[in-house]
């Protein structure tokens, strides 16, 4: 054995345990501007601008200096930073959470007649999705008040979570550092108590080492996992108790919530079945689907609403004339 293999021998406790005081240090000191690149990393962009928050949002948060709200092209809420520490607080929400109405969302920036997605903005499925975009304004203050909270916002009843989204997402980061560090030792201490590089061959150790370094990130993900559950529900909890209109508004969130998932589902499978259909028969994707063609049955079924409707009317007033002015005159107006 070389000096190095001898001191790092010798060393070795001192060595895992200086690496792991140094990586917690360090994500403590990058965490801010690991915050700002997620911030900017899903934010959602007009060309080449970042996208503005609605009058809606900013009547509904009246947001302060510290205080960044910012839009994302996903679904999910956001929340990054606290409000009880120097820096910023993020709060990113959906960019469709601005528009009142469905008619206010812009039809060109959402993927019609898309493969994933074959439908027309004037179809049932298409009105549906529109229709889901629009969440209600009880709803959207339920959310908006439940990631304020989340950022360890205090309510007027002094009530907050006990860790800021930082702060939870520092103990994710020391838990992995600090399950790391713990698999170690109980690689120490197997090798010291049962002699296992003398009885085992390489191929062995390394799969025995990467077991105990598995079930570690893996008791690890589930204590964090049900931490941030609890912390989710205490943050609705906490909203909730502040009068009847948040309750039903995190009822109507919920519900929307459920609603969303489900339609999405239904187009998913909907996809893979299509998928499935497509390689059974192998046939080119672009041959079933056309969405020129798509669209101009789409048009031509509206065309023919239309005209089924015109029709129904000019029967109805010529029913009408007949009764009230008789037969005869109706036939000298014709």
């Amino acid at each position: 054995m070389n000096k190095f293999s001898i001191f790092f021998a010798k060393h070795s406790q001192k060595l895992a345990l200086l690496c792991a005081a140094t990586t917690c240090s360090l994500s403590y000191y990058v965490q801010p501007y690991y915050e700002v690149l997620c911030r900017w990393s899903v934010t959602r962009f007009d060309v080449e601008w970042e996208a503005k928050p609605s009058e809606r949002i900013l009547r509904i948060t009246k947001e302060k200096s510290q205080l960044d709200i910012f839009l994302t092209p996903v679904d999910e809420s956001l929340v990054l930073g606290s409000l009880r520490s120097p820096g910023y607080a993020f709060i990113g929400l959906p960019y469709f959470f601005g528009y009142e109405s469905p008619s206010e969302i812009p039809l060109d920036s959402l993927d019609f007649y898309r493969p994933y997605f074959p439908y027309g903005p004037f179809s049932k499925i298409g009105k549906d999705r529109l229709d889901l975009m629009n969440l209600p304004e009880s709803a959207l203050k339920f959310l908006i008040a439940r990631e304020i909270v989340r950022l360890q916002g205090v309510t007027i009843t002094d009530q907050k979570l006990p860790l800021s989204a930082r702060s939870q997402s520092l103990l994710t980061i020391n838990s992995i550092i600090g399950s790391f560090y713990l698999s170690y030792q109980t690689i120490f201490l197997l090798n010291r108590a049962t002699r296992l590089p003398l009885r085992v061959s390489i191929a062995s150790k390394l799969l025995i080492y990467t077991f105990i370094y598995l079930s570690g990130l893996f008791f690890q993900h589930q204590i964090i996992l049900a931490w941030r559950r609890y912390c989710c529900l205490r943050a609705d909890q906490i909203v909730c108790s502040l009068g009847e209109s948040f309750r039903q508004g995190g009822l109507q969130y919920y519900d929307w919530r459920l609603r969303w998932n489900q339609f999405w589902a239904e187009r998913q499978e909907e996809f893979k079945e299509r998928k499935r259909l497509i390689k059974a028969n192998n046939h080119d994707e672009t041959v079933i689907y056309d969405p020129v063609m798509k669209h101009q049955l789409e048009n031509e079924k509206s065309a023919e609403r239309s005209t089924t409707q015109t029709a129904e009317l000019y029967c109805h007033l010529n029913r009408l004339m007949r009764s009230s002015l008789g037969s005869a005159v109706v036939r000298d107006i014709e």
